[in-house]
């Protein structure tokens, strides 16, 4: 998918913030609340962009309008997270464009260390990503292991500087240079949340495309955001849909850079799923083991049947999945029913 550059023709910014939001007008409404008194009108714009909510669940654009730095609400009709954070690439002219999920809740001085950033990293990197802590349920008492953390998008990592060979970035919190963003074709939209699906993945295959270009990636664990973990995300049932949708994804991934697995990696995939079996109802409540396992589920069905829809985290039952124009990259086709909610 093309994007428009956005930027080139229109006065410029240093920065573009993006928040891309979907069902979610409570959390929006907190995450300016600790970004907007931070902003420099004059280096740095917001755009809010409302993708598909429900009438009861839309951004409200007068309470966004009187804000006192001016940010702009854009309304898409199609749902979809990677189809949002395109139109924000099109509708933003900074220099750098910013990604903030809606429910994430950026720190003090955020602003003031993104920017020290965009004039600290080499011109050759693309990518400035930053931590991403929990803000857990008041009351919320779960033992999260490394998977599980893992699932739920945290980045909890130390230090800065280069990270290219072995960063975990995630778009809850990361800084694309626009140069590099309008050499490709942004965001893949057939990866990436749409509606109630839990497909993920595209800032991961927009990242390895970059770094295939020759371009770098930082990180900054002073660049932090705390990111609302709601009740439903620490259940078994939850974590282990989305197990099974991450390892779906990461095979898309795969497909998408034409990284096919041979037979004798999905054969080692197979066997280790099996042996996973056979100790899945000894794991503890971290659910290692049941995470491993439902992740490498995931991965064999998209392996063996490109585009079919899981259901829960059961073994997903067989049906053909839909292939939409605007939704369909490289002749895959693109996941749009199911539940909300590398192969070890």
């Amino acid at each position: 998918m093309l994007i428009n550059n956005g930027s080139f023709g229109r006065g410029r910014n240093d920065l573009s913030i993006v928040i891309c939001t979907h069902n979610r007008a409570d959390d929006v409404g907190d995450c300016l609340a600790a970004l907007l008194p931070q902003l420099d009108k004059s280096s740095t714009e917001v755009k809010v962009i409302d993708s598909g909510s429900r009438e009861d669940q839309r951004a409200d654009s007068g309470a966004i309008g009187c804000q006192p730095t001016p940010v702009q609400l854009v309304r898409i009709d199609e749902p979809g997270v990677s189809l949002a954070r395109n139109r924000g690439i099109g509708e933003t002219n900074g220099e750098w464009v910013a990604f903030l999920d809606d429910d994430t809740i950026p720190s003090a001085d955020w602003l003031e260390n993104a920017h020290r950033l965009m004039s600290l990293v080499p011109e050759e990197c693309a990518i400035i990503a930053g931590a991403v802590l929990p803000e857990f349920p008041k009351g919320a008492s779960r033992p999260l292991g490394k998977r599980w953390s893992q699932v739920l998008s945290l980045v909890q990592r130390s230090g800065e500087g280069d990270c290219t060979a072995s960063c975990s970035m995630v778009a809850a919190n990361v800084l694309f240079r626009r140069l590099a963003l309008v050499e490709g074709e942004g965001f893949s939209t057939a990866l990436g949340r749409r509606g109630t699906t839990l497909l993920s993945g595209g800032e991961k295959l927009l990242q390895e495309q970059l770094i295939e270009r020759g371009w770098s990636t930082w990180y900054s664990d002073r660049l932090k955001v705390r990111h609302k973990i709601n009740a439903e995300r620490l259940t078994q049932k939850w974590i282990l849909r989305r197990a099974y949708w991450d390892g779906l994804s990461d095979q898309r991934i795969s497909a998408l850079n034409a990284r096919k697995p041979n037979v004798l990696e999905v054969g080692k995939v197979l066997a280790k799923t099996l042996a996973l079996s056979l100790v899945y109802f000894a794991d503890t409540p971290r659910n290692e083991i049941r995470i491993r396992f439902w992740y490498n589920v995931g991965w064999l069905r998209e392996r063996v049947v490109p585009g079919v829809r899981g259901i829960d985290c059961r073994p997903p039952r067989p049906g053909a999945g839909k292939t939409t124009a605007s939704g369909a990259i490289k002749g895959l086709p693109v996941l749009t029913h199911a539940e909300d909610g590398g192969a070890e």
